[in-house]
C-alpha cells in the first residue's frame, strides 16, 4: 500500500510558441506539463524551469535536458519507460517497439504506448519523438499538429508554417 504524501507545489503558465503551458514544479522536479495553459497558478515561475523552456523554444534543443523531473505517483514499469525515453535525449526518434527492448520487455511494446501516452511531463521527456511502428506519427496528448510543431522545432520533419494555435509559427534558428 502506497501513502500519499503532502509536496509543496507550484504551478504556473508559461507562454509558448505553441500556446500557454501549465506547468507545475515541486521540490523533486517538474510534476507536469499541461498544453492549453488552463491550470491554476499557485506561485511564481521556477526560473530554472521557466528559462529551460524560453531557452528550449527558442532552438536550444537541450535546454530541459537537465530539469530534474517528478514521476512519483509513477508504477515501476511506467517509470522505467519515461527514464528510457528522456534517456534518449535530442539526438534521435525511437518506437514503441525500440523503447520496449530498451527496458528488457520486448513483447511490451503496447503496454509501452501506454506508459507513454500517460507521461506528465511531455517535452521535458520527449514522448513526441517516439513513432509508431513503419515511422507513422502516431498519438500524442498535444495533438498531431502540436507532435508535428515539435518535430519540426527539432529538425525531423520540415518546419510548419503555422503552430497548432493558429499563430504565425517562430523560426527556428539553425
Amino acid at each position: 500500500m502506497r501513502i500519499a504524501t503532502t509536496t509543496t507545489t507550484t504551478s504556473w503558465v508559461q507562454p509558448s510558441p505553441l500556446g500557454p503551458l501549465s506547468i507545475t514544479t515541486t521540490p523533486a522536479g517538474v510534476r507536469s506539463v499541461w498544453f492549453a495553459g488552463t491550470g491554476h497558478e499557485s506561485g511564481p515561475p521556477d526560473t530554472v524551469v521557466a528559462q529551460a523552456f524560453g531557452e528550449y523554444f527558442s532552438g536550444d534543443l537541450q535546454a530541459l535536458d537537465s530539469l530534474p523531473v517528478d514521476l512519483d505517483g509513477r508504477t515501476d514499469f511506467g517509470r522505467a519507460v519515461l527514464v528510457a525515453l528522456r534517456a534518449l535525449g535530442s539526438s534521435r526518434l525511437t518506437s514503441y517497439g525500440e523503447l520496449a527492448a530498451a527496458i528488457g520487455r520486448p513483447a511490451a511494446a503496447r503496454a509501452v504506448g501506454r506508459a507513454v501516452g500517460a507521461n506528465p511531463v511531455p517535452v521535458v521527456i520527449p514522448c513526441h519523438r517516439v513513432l509508431a511502428a513503419g515511422g507513422s506519427l502516431g498519438g500524442y496528448s498535444g495533438g498531431l499538429d502540436t507532435k508535428r510543431w515539435l518535430l519540426a522545432h527539432e529538425g525531423w520533419l520540415p518546419q510548419p508554417t503555422v503552430v497548432a494555435s493558429g499563430t504565425p509559427a517562430p523560426t527556428r534558428p539553425r
